[in-house]
C-alpha cells in the first residue's frame, strides 16, 4: 500500500506474551500500513515476542517503544500500557490503533487510517471473528482519558467525566476497514478463570456473565454455558448480549445436545428465565428431553429481544421445516427473517452466513412446498444465486458448502419452474411436482 499525504499520527498500543509464532507477523505487517508509531508491552514473552516486533517495526522504519510488564489480567495490563504510551510516546500520537496481537487489519480501498481526517474522540471498527460480525472501539484520541474495564473480554470507555458530552465516537465503514482474527487460539480456561473471579466480586457484573457463559461454551462445557446465559438474559440490560444469550442457548441445542437430556438445574435456570414452560408431569430430580417445541420457545425470547435480527427467525424456519415438515410456517418466519434487514454497527456476532445465504435458502426450498409462496420462492432462488454467482462461486470454485449450495439451489429453481408450468398446462398439484429433485 502506497503511503500517502499524511493527517493523522496513529500509533498502534498493543499487549503481547509468546506470541512469536504464525500470528503476530502478520498482525503487524498489516498494522504497519496504517501508523506512524507504536508502543508495544511484553507481558512475560520467553519466545522473543518482543525482539520479533522490534524487527518488524524496524523493517518498516517505525520509530517507538517496548515495555515489559508483568502480566495480571487484561485490563490491567491494558491501561498499563496506554499508561506507558501516554508517558513515552504523548507527543508522538493523536490516536491509538488498539489491535490484538492476532488480528489483522484489512484496508479494502487502499488507504492508510494515517491519511484519513480523524476528527471524532474515538472510532469503532468492524470486527470479523469465525462467521461473526460486530464493532468495537479500536481506535482512540490520545487528548482524552480512557481506561479498559473487565479483567477479559475488557471493554475500552472514557476514565472519567471529564470530557462529558465529548465523546464523539465514530465508524469507519467496513467496506474501509475491518479487524479479522487470524486465530481462535485464545487461553479459554484462563479465561474462565479470570471472569468467575469477575462474577464472584460481582454478582451483578452482566458483561463478565455473558463472558463466562461464552468461554464455557468454547470449553465444552455446554451445560455450564446455558445456565449462564440463561443468567445473563435474566439480568437485563444491553440487548444485544441478552439476544445472544437466548439465540445461543436454543444454538447449542441444535447442534450438539440434539437427542440427549440435560440434568434438572440446567432446566431450571430455563424456566427462570422464561425461556420455556415446565413440563407438568417432570420429575423435579431427573434429566430432561428438550423439544423442538423448546427450541422455538426460546427463539421467540431472543426474536422479542430484539425483533430486527433475522438468526433467530431463520433457525425457527429450518427446525418447522427439518422437525416439523411445517412447510407453510417454514416460508413465513423465512419471510419475516429477510423482512427485518441487515445487521447494523451496533449488532453483535452477527451471523454472516445467515444474512448472506441462510434466509434465502430457506426460503428457496420452504416456498416449494407452499403454493402461495411459489413467486416469492422463485424469486428466493434467483437472488441467492446471483449473490453465490457474484461472489465468484461455481459448482467446481469456492467454498465447499457453498459450491454445494450453489449446485442445490439451481436445482431447486428448476423445480420451482417445473411446478409452476404443471400449475399452468394442466394444473398439476404439488404431490406432482414434488417428486422433482429438490
Amino acid at each position: 500500500m502506497a503511503r500517502r499525504r499524511l493527517r493523522a499520527r496513529v500509533c498502534l498500543n498493543m499487549i503481547a506474551k509468546d506470541e512469536a509464532n504464525d500470528r503476530l507477523v502478520p498482525a503487524l505487517q498489516a498494522a504497519a500500513v496504517h501508523i506512524t508509531g507504536y508502543m508495544f508491552c511484553d507481558t512475560g514473552s520467553t519466545d522473543g515476542t518482543p525482539e520479533l516486533a522490534k524487527s518488524i517495526f524496524d523493517y518498516f522504519n517505525l520509530k517507538g517503544k517496548v515495555a515489559h510488564h508483568s502480566w495480571k489480567d487484561f485490563a490491567h495490563n491494558r491501561n498499563y500500557c496506554l499508561e506507558d504510551g501516554k508517558r513515552l510516546m504523548g507527543n508522538k500520537c493523536d490516536y491509538w490503533l488498539l489491535l490484538d496481537a492476532d488480528q489483522i487489519m484489512v484496508a479494502e480501498e487502499g488507504f492508510g487510517l494515517a491519511e484519513l481526517e480523524l476528527k471524532d474522540s474515538a472510532y469503532y471498527l468492524r470486527e470479523v471473528a469465525r462467521d461473526s460480525e460486530f464493532t468495537n472501539r479500536r481506535i482512540i484520541s490520545t487528548r482524552f482519558p480512557w481506561k479498559y474495564f473487565g479483567k477479559v473480554h475488557e471493554v475500552i470507555l472514557p476514565a472519567d467525566d471529564s470530557f462529558a458530552g465529548k465523546d464523539t465516537t465514530g465508524t469507519l465503514p467496513k467496506s474501509i476497514y475491518s479487524i479479522h482474527e487470524s486465530d481462535m487460539g485464545r487461553g479459554f480456561d484462563r479465561d474462565a478463570v479470570l471472569l468467575e473471579s469477575s462474577v464472584q466480586e460481582d454478582p451483578t457484573d452482566k458483561r463478565s456473565t455473558f463472558y463466562l457463559a461464552n468461554t464455557y461454551n468454547m470449553l465444552n462445557r455446554k451445560e455450564d454455558a446455558i445456565v449462564w446465559w440463561a443468567r445473563r438474559a435474566s439480568m437485563g440490560g444491553w440487548e444485544e448480549e441478552r439476544y445472544m444469550s437466548a439465540y445461543w442457548i436454543a444454538s447449542v441445542f441444535d447442534v450438539y445436545l440434539r437427542g440427549k437430556t440435560i440434568n434438572a438445574t440446567t432446566w431450571d435456570a430455563l424456566v427462570s428465565a422464561n425461556f420455556v414452560t415446565e413440563k407438568p408431569e417432570r420429575d423435579p430430580e431427573a434429566e430432561v428431553n428438550v423439544s423442538t417445541e423448546d427450541l422455538i420457545s426460546i427463539l421467540k425470547v431472543a426474536h422479542e429481544i430484539i425483533p430486527a435480527r433475522q438468526e433467530s427467525l431463520y433457525t425457527i424456519a429450518k427446525l418447522l421445516r427439518a422437525d416439523k415438515q411445517d412447510y407453510a410456517g417454514c416460508a413465513n418466519y423465512a419471510e419475516q427473517a429477510r423482512a427485518a434487514g441487515w445487521y447494523n454497527d451496533t449488532t453483535l456476532f452477527a451471523n454472516i452466513n445467515i444474512y448472506k445465504y441462510g434466509v434465502l435458502d430457506e426460503l428457496c426450498v420452504c416456498s416449494f412446498y407452499v403454493p402461495a409462496k411459489a413467486e416469492v420462492g422463485q424469486q428466493a432462488c434467483k437472488d441467492l444465486i446471483k449473490l453465490l454467482e457474484g461472489e465468484g462461486v461455481t459448482e467446481d470454485v469456492g467454498r465447499q458448502d457453498l459450491r454445494n449450495m450453489l449446485r442445490l439451489t439451481r436445482n431447486n429453481l428448476n423445480s420451482h419452474r417445473a411446478q409452476a408450468l404443471a400449475h399452468e398446462n394442466n394444473g398439476g398439484g404439488i404431490e406432482e411436482a414434488a417428486q422433482l429433485d429438490i
